[in-house]
């Protein structure tokens, strides 16, 4: 089974080398992607993957977001793992890994 957040590497890597620049809207039609909403199989649930950790979903919106920067501490969970993050995430409306 791949890694779910194995589509999210690529853009990672790209985004490695070439930063997005600050952005001055909220439009991302005008410019690069930098979150993409995803309905997880693994996970049970919709997510945000996130290229930049400075991105905040719209107030009130509690969709658990996994930024581009936890991926390299995420990979190496095991599904069951992901899931019980996924389940605080979701609790706690989002967040951060710290690892």
């Amino acid at each position: 089974m791949s890694n779910p957040f194995s589509v999210a590497q690529k853009y990672l890597e790209q985004s490695d080398r070439n930063p997005a620049p600050e952005p001055s809207t909220s439009d991302l039609s005008e410019g690069d992607v930098v979150a993409v909403l995803i309905d997880s199989e693994v996970l049970g649930g919709l997510i945000w993957v996130v290229l930049r950790d400075d991105w905040r979903p719209d107030p009130g919106d509690l969709t658990p977001v996994f930024y581009a920067s936890e991926l390299p501490f995420l990979r190496t969970k095991s599904p069951d793992t992901l899931r019980e993050i996924f389940k605080v995430k979701t609790a706690f409306g989002g967040g951060m890994v710290r690892h």
